[in-house]
């Protein structure tokens, strides 16, 4: 089975609009009639329409996602603590990635290096770290806001 992927192009062409007027109305601008917001919409939904992520990340400067990085999914209380965050986000309107550790120190600093390259918007972690210092050479080296659960790291 061959996909194509949808672009605003595609939604543009067959409202019989120009791309920018299609865009406007996609992001709820204002300046657009109701009756082309009715034909960019249909041919969205027509289309199955569905905006591209990272281009919209990039344009915006923001991805809408936390990173969630735990050491075992399988623990009541850490999925206890995903759930809560994931309902929290859900309703402000932004998703999230979570990562499972599986205990390891190793993974857990990949996970955060691998969350800052996908342009998080914030990280909550479950460190495992006893001694801090590499949690806080993380932190203080990207300007992502981190939110340290379960363990206590100092920053100075």
């Amino acid at each position: 089975m061959n996909f194509k992927n949808i672009t605003l192009k595609d939604v543009a062409r067959e409202a019989g609009v120009s791309i920018p007027t299609a865009s406007r109305v996609l992001n709820n601008e204002k300046f657009v009639s109701d009756n082309v917001k009715k034909r960019v919409k249909a041919a969205a939904k027509k289309l199955n329409y569905e905006p591209e992520w990272t281009a919209r990340s990039l344009r915006l400067r923001k991805t809408n996602i936390i990173g969630v990085i735990i050491p075992n999914i399988a623990d009541y209380f850490f999925s206890s603590i995903v759930l809560g965050v994931e309902r929290f986000f859900r309703d402000k309107g932004k998703d999230i990635i979570l990562f499972n550790t599986s205990n390891d120190e190793k993974i857990e600093e990949k996970a955060i290096k691998i969350a800052i390259s996908k342009r998080v918007e914030g990280i909550i972690l479950a460190t495992i770290y006893k001694n801090g210092d590499v949690i806080k050479s993380l932190m203080k080296s990207f300007g992502t806001p981190f939110v340290v659960v379960d363990n206590k790291i100092i920053i100075t």
